[in-house]
C-alpha cells in the first residue's frame, strides 16, 4: 500500500478536482502492475495500472490489487473502475479508504470478487482536502508560519524560507503568493505562507466566512533567532513541543479544535 501511496502523491499537484489514488497489482509476491491517478480527466489509477500490467506482459487473473481509494463505481470522464476490474478477472482488491457514496465495494463483492478494507492514516489524510471540497465546496489550506522566540510572526529572508515553501510545495496542489487568490475552480488544496497580522486577519475572514478549510497548520519556530539563525519545528505533530510561547499556545488551541472536534477554527494574532 505505501508503493501505491507514494505513486499517488507524486501526481498530487495535477488531478484538479479528483482524488489521487494509486494502485499496484501484486501476483505470486510479485509486482505486476503500478499506477496512479495522472492528470484530471484522465485513466484512473486502476486502469493504468492495468495498463502497466499489460507492457510487462504479465496476467493479472487471480491476482490482488491494492488501491489507496475505493474504486469509482459509475461512469464520468472515465468508465466504471469496478467494471475493469471485473473483466480483468482480478481475484482481490484491497482498499486503504472508503468512499461512501461510491459503492465500488459493494458492487465487487456482489460479483464474487473478494474485498478487505485496509484503514492507512497516511491514505485518509492525503484525500481528507478532496472529501472537504466534495461535501462541502470549500478548498483546504495548508498555513506555514515561522514564529520568533517571543511568539510574535516573523518575516525574515532566510534558509528557513525554502524549507517552508518546500513543505508547502509537496503537500498541496498550489502554493499562493496573496491570500485573497484562493480559488476552488482551479485547485482544492492550497498552501500559503503567513508573514504578517494582515494576513492573518485576511485568513481569519476566509475561515469565519466559510471560503476555506484550515486543514494544517504548520509552526517553524526559531531558537536563539537571529544570533545561530533558525531551527526547525513542526505542528501539529509535533505540537507539545511549542507550549513554552504564550503565543503559540493560541495555535496549539486552534490545533487541538481542528483535530479533536474536527470543527474548522481561526487563527489568533
Amino acid at each position: 500500500m505505501q508503493l501505491a501511496l507514494s505513486k499517488a502523491r507524486k501526481h498530487y499537484r495535477d488531478v484538479l478536482h479528483n482524488p489521487p489514488v494509486g494502485a499496484l497489482i501484486i501476483k505470486n509476491n510479485k509486482i505486476i502492475g503500478l499506477g496512479a491517478h495522472e492528470k484530471f480527466g484522465g485513466a484512473h489509477a486502476e486502469i493504468n495500472a492495468l495498463k502497466d500490467a499489460e507492457r510487462r506482459q504479465e496476467s493479472v487473473e487471480g491476482s490482488t490489487i491494492y488501491i489507496t481509494l475505493e474504486p469509482c463505481n459509475h461512469s464520468g470522464k472515465t468508465g466504471p473502475c469496478t467494471e475493469a476490474i471485473l473483466n480483468s478477472k482480478i481475484k482481490k482488491v484491497i482498499i486503504a479508504e472508503e468512499d461512501n457514496k461510491n459503492g465500488g465495494l459493494q458492487y465487487l463483492k456482489s460479483h464474487g470478487i473478494e474485498t478487505e478494507i485496509l484503514p492507512n492514516e497516511e491514505a485518509r489524510n492525503l484525500i481528507k482536502p478532496w472529501k472537504i471540497f466534495n461535501s462541502s465546496g470549500m478548498p483546504s489550506i495548508d498555513i506555514a508560519v515561522h514564529l520568533g522566540l517571543n511568539g510574535k510572526i516573523l518575516d525574515v529572508n532566510s534558509n528557513l524560507d525554502k524549507k517552508i515553501q518546500s513543505l508547502l510545495q509537496k503537500n498541496t496542489q498550489e502554493v499562493i503568493s496573496d491570500i485573497k487568490s484562493i480559488n476552488s475552480d482551479k485547485n482544492y488544496h492550497f498552501g500559503y505562507y503567513l508573514k504578517n497580522s494582515k494576513d492573518l486577519s485576511l485568513l481569519n475572514n476566509l475561515l469565519k466566512e466559510n471560503k476555506a478549510y484550515l486543514a494544517n497548520l504548520y509552526i517553524f519556530r526559531s531558537l536563539n533567532f537571529p544570533q545561530n539563525g533558525p531551527n526547525l519545528t513542526l505542528s501539529p505533530q509535533l505540537y507539545d513541543n511549542v507550549l513554552s510561547l504564550k503565543k503559540v499556545s493560541k495555535f496549539k488551541n486552534c490545533i487541538l479544535e481542528q483535530y479533536i472536534n474536527n470543527k474548522p477554527c481561526l487563527l489568533e494574532s
